[in-house]
């Protein structure tokens, strides 16, 4: 179990870096609805692999 709470903290890390790497390449004036799918995809699936994070915590206690 350490091990895969260690890999999801990973996954966790990487999307968020993801996601502001992403608002910080999008234009402020021009933002095209791809870019914002795209963007709101990366946060699904960092909050869907937060959920999963805090119940194995929780699973651990």
């Amino acid at each position: 179990m350490e091990e895969k709470i260690r890999a999801l903290k990973q996954k966790v890390n990487e999307l968020e870096e993801k996601v502001r790497q992403r608002e910080a390449s999008l234009p402020a004036h021009s933002v095209r609805v791809h870019q914002i799918e795209e963007l709101e995809r990366l946060e699904e699936e960092r909050d869907l692999a937060r959920e999963q994070l805090q119940e194995l915590l929780k699973q651990q206690g």
